[in-house]
């Protein structure tokens, strides 16, 4: 999935949700790993405010890329961290046929 078709799901989330998206999955992946929500926010390289705001569902405005960010530390696909988006489930990858 490419990040323009991210950033409008993400979007009209926010626009259906009034911007509230607690992501209760990211919490759960977080402490599973033991981390501290510093410890991830500096994997992903995004504040801990940003961490807190996420798993709290006051994140206003997420933007697409931090939740590629954050996806890509649990090396998990968007719609499975994800499922309050609403994102189709990644698509097995076709094998080239010579």
């Amino acid at each position: 999935m490419r990040v323009n078709e991210v950033r409008t799901l993400v979007r009209q989330h926010h626009r259906e949700q009034g911007g509230e998206m607690p992501l209760s999955r990211l919490r759960e992946l977080r402490l599973t790993r033991g981390w501290s929500q510093q410890e991830l926010a500096a994997e992903a390289h995004v504040s801990r405010r940003t961490i807190a705001r996420l798993e709290g569902g006051v994140a206003a405005r997420v933007s697409a890329s931090v939740l590629i960010r954050v996806a890509a530390v649990f090396d998990e696909p968007l719609a499975t961290l994800f499922p309050e988006l609403g994102l189709p489930a990644p698509s097995a990858r076709r094998k080239k046929v010579s």
